[in-house]
């Protein structure tokens, strides 16, 4: 893992020297680059705390592939976990309804939005190394194959989270929580409508 961390100080250090040349562009993506590897660093490091350790059952239980959002680690299923010490301040999820549809939703927002960045930077690197192979007929990593594979993987995972989020938002909007919003909401745009006409007719009188 540390050719990892290896090689985003070698394409920050890149990123650097083509920002001092002006080509900001070149940069910004370098930069992206070498974040992409410090994270799939990361992720590696969590994988191999969470198997040395019975904190791997649980997150197994409830669906693997955790995600961060504002703090708190949550799951699939709407389990969610104190970030600080997960091991110690784990909760399962809720019992009611409405709770659970809003955790779930949270996570399903946050995995697409992730692998959407993942998804979108990706492609852009392969298809920059397929341009300099054509320009310098030299060698890249990886097969063009390899690379629509591993970008038909990621999609498929899109596809998954997009189709799961619509699916909660559509649960939630059965919930007796969001009919009350909805009901409320309706109410002050009636009062609101109101007031707009009564105030369009006072404006109407003229001398």
């Amino acid at each position: 893992m540390s050719d990892l961390i290896a090689l985003a100080d070698q394409t920050e250090q890149l990123a650097r020297q083509a920002r001092a040349a002006g080509r900001p562009a070149e940069a910004d993506r370098l930069e992206g680059v070498a974040g992409r590897y410090r994270a799939e660093w990361a992720d590696k490091c969590e994988a191999e705390r969470r198997q040395r350790d019975p904190f791997t059952d649980w997150d197994k239980r409830h669906g693997g592939c955790s995600v961060i959002v504002r703090g708190t680690i949550l799951w699939p299923d709407g389990a969610r976990a104190a970030g600080g010490d997960p091991e110690n301040w784990r909760f399962e999820p809720p019992e009611n309804p409405y709770e659970r549809l809003l955790l779930q939703r949270d996570y399903h927002q946050e995995a697409l939005r992730r692998w959407e960045a993942n998804f979108a930077s990706t492609k852009a690197e392969f298809v920059e190394q397929a341009g300099l192979a054509i320009r310098f007929r030299g060698q890249v990593p990886g097969a063009p194959e390899d690379a629509r594979q591993q970008l038909e993987v990621m999609a498929e995972r899109i596809t998954h989270h997009r189709a799961e989020l619509n699916k909660v938002i559509a649960a939630l909007e059965q919930t007796e929580q969001v009919k009350q919003e909805r009901r409320e909401q309706e109410a002050k745009n009636y009062v609101r409508s109101l007031d707009n006409q009564a105030m369009a007719a006072i404006q109407s009188v003229s001398i």
